[in-house]
């Protein structure tokens, strides 16, 4: 399902701090040749993962399915999108629904 996985134990900051995402972007980069932060879409239900991305220069979409409510997310004042689930989350990526999709999909735990 997902093309890399981070967890806690794979580096030495927990999230929010910014080390689990670069550590993502270079995995990226090396395995996919993807080297633009800012065509990586960070998918997440917390203010602190939008924090994050906004730090790498990562895009960043808000799903309303954890703590977070909207205001929560527009009181960054950064460009978010905003979605009610995950489920809505392929048609603002426009990612097909397909098995072998284009996306690739990552879990920072």
């Amino acid at each position: 399902l997902f093309d890399i996985i981070v967890t806690c134990d794979d580096g030495p900051e927990p999230k929010p701090h910014p080390d689990s995402l670069r550590f993502v972007l270079r995995s990226l980069n090396e395995r996919y040749g993807i080297d633009a932060p800012g065509t990586i879409c960070v998918v997440s239900d917390t203010c602190q993962d939008a924090v994050m991305s906004f730090t790498c220069g990562c895009l960043f979409t808000g799903v309303l399915t954890g703590t977070a409510t909207r205001e929560d997310f527009v009181q960054l004042h950064k460009p978010i999108t905003v979605v009610n689930s995950i489920a809505d989350v392929p048609d603002i990526l426009k990612i097909p629904r397909r098995p072998h999709r284009q996306a690739k999909a990552v879990s920072l735990g």
